[in-house]
């Protein structure tokens, strides 16, 4: 045998190894750490008398079942439950008696005020085994339905199984009124674990997609269908497309009247599949039957096995010819001066990314800027370049592109409309990339690598730094900023500092919070006597600098930095200044 190699095997699975021990470690120190629950409104629901569609002991028995899943709701500080006098007393008004229609059941819900109504049904009951060993499964299916849109918004497909016993023999009464306790739980756990918050819209990014202020954070998905209301009336339909973890983007699939800011989205729940369980003894109750156990030897040697194929799969990605992204990328909005002491020059959003990913870019042709508002790319960078600006000017963009199928090299034009200043958008950065081949030159673009929200936002002009004005003297006990808003932005900082490159300004205010929907608005700060603490020894006729930071509160990670101070994400007003009224000196002692 060869030692060489028989060596070389051995430090392999000794790297493996020491790796799949180390890994879990990191990754468990990298997991973010757990927030604090927010205090939440108990949502009002009402509960209508279960089906019972197993054909065992009727309607007593989903009357059981209709108060079992009642009592776990009132458990949870999640739902108010309507009593069942209110809601008999209501149906006998309404004229209305169990099962109820779709129809019915919304009608009920509007005359209760209630936000959604809860139906059910005991799909299965079996008992099986003997003796102590007997036991029972109930399989209960739970629906909540959204009152103004008749949708399901919630719900649940559990088992039960009654509990075991040890050394004694219960009826079939009482292990079949177990399950129903331990599935209804379970039903109710189910809905709480997928309850997701009610999105708001934040703004209508064009005529058919919009911005919600949640996002994977809150449990939002892609490809979730939601339900648009407006003070309780349903107006439209959406489709997520693209999630970030505080907020996201969904097309309108459906309007039956204009989707605007401040419109609620809800999520609407697919029902699973009913599945038949039966009443294995061996399962403990509320939890699947136990699958037969395995070799432990083997599994170890699979998980072996699988780390090592993961660990040569990521060492074949980073080391080959190409990869498939283009790694990550961010958008940020700002000035196109923004390399210079003091920001100037038009609005628009900086896009980045690293150009060295794709073999250190010496098989990439172009880089591809896409905008979610367009459908070709809106900026094409060469191979040395790892960023790009985009402003507010309407163009023609040429480009190559790959022919999925032949791999050959193609070209087209992209008519780029000009941005809107104050709304939000969403960049993709892709690369076409050549791969040499015995059988001639093949062309590919990687997948699309998406950024967070950007929002380009209007410099406010000196003009439009209302007070203090421009040259004039200030007491620095009370000095009052003003100046007018900008489309877009929801949050505004004021700096002041004796140079006018504010490389370390004296003084930064706390975030002064405004209307985004608002433009050209006044906006004011009242200092009071923090300026006199922190120029307290600037003569009269020294200036004082000052300049207002504008930005969107969800974008991600913020506009172009501050030059030096990472931490500073604003798009940057002109500079104005004033001077320090010379105060009398102090009266002597």
């Amino acid at each position: 045998m060869n030692l060489r190699r028989y060596g070389r095997l051995h430090r392999l699975i000794s790297v493996v190894a020491i790796a799949a021990m180390i890994v879990p470690l990191f990754l468990a120190v990298l997991a973010p750490q757990r927030a604090e629950a927010q205090i939440l409104t108990p949502m009002q629901v009402g509960v209508v008398e279960f089906r019972n569609d197993s054909g065992v002991q009727g309607d007593l028995l989903a009357r059981f079942a209709t108060d079992a899943v009642v009592i776990e709701l009132s458990k949870s500080n999640r739902f108010d439950v309507i009593t069942r006098s209110q809601l008999e007393t209501q149906m006998k008004d309404l004229g209305f008696a169990p099962p109820l229609s779709k129809v019915e059941l919304s009608r009920l819900g509007e005359s209760l005020a209630a936000e959604s109504m809860i139906e059910g049904a005991i799909k299965a009951v079996e008992v099986r085994g003997a003796g102590a060993s007997r036991r029972a499964a109930v399989t209960l299916v739970v629906r909540m339905v959204d009152q103004a849109s008749g949708e399901v918004v919630n719900g649940a497909i559990q088992t039960g199984f009654s509990n075991v016993r040890v050394g004694y023999e219960a009826d079939d009464d009482k292990l079949i009124t177990e399950a129903i306790n331990n599935g209804a739980y379970l039903a109710v756990k189910t809905m709480i674990d997928y309850i997701i918050p009610e999105a708001t819209v934040l703004n209508t990014i064009r005529t058919n997609e919009v911005m919600l202020n949640k996002g994977a954070r809150d449990g939002i998905r892609a490809g979730m269908r939601m339900i648009v209301t407006r003070e309780r009336e349903i107006i439209g339909e959406l489709s997520v497309r693209d999630v970030d973890p505080d907020n996201s983007t969904a097309l309108v699939t459906k309007a039956m009247r204009g989707i605007s800011p401040e419109d609620k989205a809800k999520a609407v729940f697919d029902m699973p599949e009913v599945a038949r369980v039966k009443a294995d003894p061996g399962t403990r109750s509320g939890s699947p039957p136990v699958a037969g156990k395995k070799s432990n030897s083997f599994g170890k040697l699979k998980n072996v096995l699988l780390g090592a194929l993961a660990l040569f799969a990521v060492a074949s990605i980073f080391n080959s010819s190409g990869t498939e992204s283009v790694g990550s990328v961010t958008a940020e909005a700002g000035l196109s001066g923004y390399a210079l002491p003091v920001e100037s020059g038009t609005a628009g959003v900086r896009v980045r990314w690293d150009a060295g990913k794709l073999s250190k870019g010496k098989n990439v042709l172009e880089y591809h800027v896409w905008r979610n508002d367009v459908p070709g790319p809106v900026l094409v960078a060469n191979v040395a370049e790892g960023e790009s600006f985009d402003d507010a000017t309407a163009r023609n963009v040429s480009w190559s592109s790959a022919n999925n199928e032949t791999h050959a090299r193609t070209s087209g034009t992209t008519t780029v409309p000009a941005m809107n200043l104050g709304r939000p958008y969403k960049y993709y950065v892709s690369a076409l990339y050549l791969v040499e081949s015995a059988g001639g030159a093949q062309y590919f673009e990687t997948d699309r690598s998406a950024t967070g929200q950007a929002t380009p936002i209007a410099q406010v002009p000196q003009v439009d730094l209302r007070l203090p004005q421009a040259m004039s003297q200030q007491n620095l006990q009370q000095v009052t900023f003003e100046w007018l808003s900008r489309r877009g932005a929801d949050t505004y900082v004021v700096e002041a500092s004796t140079n006018s490159t504010f490389s370390n300004p004296e003084y930064v205010s706390s975030p002064v919070y405004f209307s985004p929907l608002s433009d050209g608005q006044p906006v004011r700060l009242e200092a009071k006597s923090a300026l006199a603490s922190k120029f307290s020894n600037v003569s009269s006729d020294q200036p004082i600098w000052w300049r207002v930071g504008a930005r969107a509160s969800t974008d991600r990670p913020g506009p172009i930095p501050a030059d030096g101070r990472s931490n500073m994400r604003y798009v940057y007003s002109e500079i104005s200044r004033f001077y320090p009224v010379e105060m009398p000196p102090p009266l002597p002692q």
